[in-house]
């Protein structure tokens, strides 16, 4: 029989280790379990954008005949009313307003997300993405630029409220495009990968694939791009372009990094979304994984709160991860 003292001993080592097990922390990864939320429509919803941090948050899904729906958690959300029955492609907060535009070449603004004005249109064509070269903060100057289809639809605007088409220089719809923070990059059909110092001028780069690139995306170690049949493209400088092996043949329609977020997590990453309810993470943009949705919908487009991925698609599918 053990002396009391040591079985003292013992119980009290025991104690302390189930101690610092039961307090360890969640160790759930984002984007390797999704749960379904109720979005309280059927539109396909075709972009999902945030403002604020987790603690000031506000998120904005758009989509078919013009919904637009909001949320400050990812979970519960309240449908707009957007003045436009057309088709919202996407939607992005600038500085000091929301963008949303699509179908017919649709512009809308909103300064807070619940009302909204229809801008008068500059083109009959549709446009699928804009991004403005100003402060992520609000101060300072820049320039809101948004493109779309066809031939390489662009326009520019100082202020949101008024747009000017700008003359193309690309064959092909163009579906996306960022600000890095020195140039403009949009991506779309048949491999098109375009640069801009200003907005104003534009050159083609080689991407080499002849595939439609559908979104992009910048990070501290570069660009990536993906698209049709499972592509990825990987970039230092928006010039020069390598291929990733995704592991899938499904359209990919969305990527996002998470650092963009500025989330205190020690470990970001990219998410990328697409046909058939894929989601594909990574750490490094060149090894990707595929994670389990928990849908066949098609997903659209994700993005991130610091705290949380939100997915939306199809059927107005939303998911939330973790």
């Amino acid at each position: 029989m053990l002396h009391p003292k040591k079985l003292i001993l013992l119980l009290s080592f025991a104690f302390l280790f189930a101690c610092n097990h039961s307090t360890a922390p969640n160790t759930t990864i984002q984007g390797e379990t999704w749960t379904v939320r109720a979005s309280g429509v059927h539109n396909t919803l075709y972009s999902v954008a945030k403002m604020g941090s987790a603690d000031s948050l506000q998120l904005i899904a758009v989509g078919d005949s013009g919904i637009i729906l909001t949320s400050l958690d990812g979970i519960t959300w309240t449908t707009r009313i957007s003045g436009t029955a057309y088709a919202l492609y996407s939607v992005t907060y600038a500085g000091t307003q929301w963008i949303a535009l699509g179908y017919y070449g649709t512009l809308l603004t909103s300064p807070d997300g619940k009302n909204w004005t229809v801008r008068n249109p500059v083109t009959q064509n549709s446009l699928y993405s804009a991004t403005w070269t100003g402060s992520s903060t609000g101060s300072g100057t820049g320039l809101f630029v948004a493109v779309g289809g066809y031939y390489g639809t662009k326009v520019i605007s100082s202020d949101g409220v008024n747009w000017t088409a700008r003359s193309a220089e690309s064959d092909y719809s163009l579906y996306s495009v960022i600000w890095t923070g020195t140039q403009l990059i949009a991506v779309g059909y048949h491999g098109t990968v375009l640069t801009s110092p200003d907005g104003i001028t534009w050159t083609n780069q080689t991407s080499g694939t002849e595939n439609a690139l559908f979104s992009i995306v910048s990070a501290k170690t570069g660009f990536i791009a993906v698209g049709e049949s499972g592509t990825i493209l990987t970039s230092m400088d928006g010039v020069i372009w390598t291929a990733r092996n995704s592991g899938t043949t499904e359209r990919l329609t969305s990527v996002f990094w998470t650092g963009s977020t500025g989330s205190p997590q020690a470990e970001t990453q990219f998410i990328s979304t697409g046909q058939h309810g894929i989601i594909l993470t990574s750490t490094d943009g060149e090894n990707w994984t595929k994670q389990t949705s928990g849908t066949m919908q098609d997903l659209r487009s994700v993005t991130s709160t610091g705290k949380q991925l939100v997915a939306v698609g199809d059927s107005g599918t939303i998911l939330t991860s973790p």
